[in-house]
């Protein structure tokens, strides 16, 4: 999580509508070595790449609301796959929509709240 945040908020727009990584890099290229060492996050497992290419493909897809870019949704995660001839488990959905949530807002202290997996496939009549 913390490499999606960390490249999510160097991508992040300043008010000249340059990114947080042109002027580091700017800087780092002048030789400013907090420059370079603010540029370097940390790394992400490789067994999870692939799955950050996933979710950075898929975020925004779910439609924007007044708030910004609308949260990834399960269909428009099955569409996809569909589409991309691309087989998704259960435990890669729910990843994909934690990495949405933290591309969307990548605050450190933002809670994550994911559905929990339903008791029953039908709530009881009474």
């Amino acid at each position: 999580m913390e490499h999606v945040r960390h490249e999510v908020n160097l991508d992040r727009k300043g008010e000249d509508g340059a990114t947080r990584r042109a002027h580091l890099e700017a800087a780092a290229r002048r030789g400013s070595q907090t420059a370079v060492n603010a540029l370097e996050g940390p790394d992400a497992p490789d067994s999870v790449l692939y799955l950050m290419e996933w979710a950075y493909a898929l975020c925004g897809r779910s439609g924007a609301t007044m708030g910004g870019m609308a949260p990834l949704g399960f269909t428009t995660i099955r569409d996809w796959a569909m589409l991309m001839d691309i087989h998704v488990s259960p435990l890669e959905v729910q990843a994909l929509l934690v990495l949405d949530a933290v591309i969307r807002n990548p605050e450190p202290d933002t809670e994550i709240v994911l559905a929990e997996k339903p008791t029953h496939a039908w709530p009881e009549r009474k």
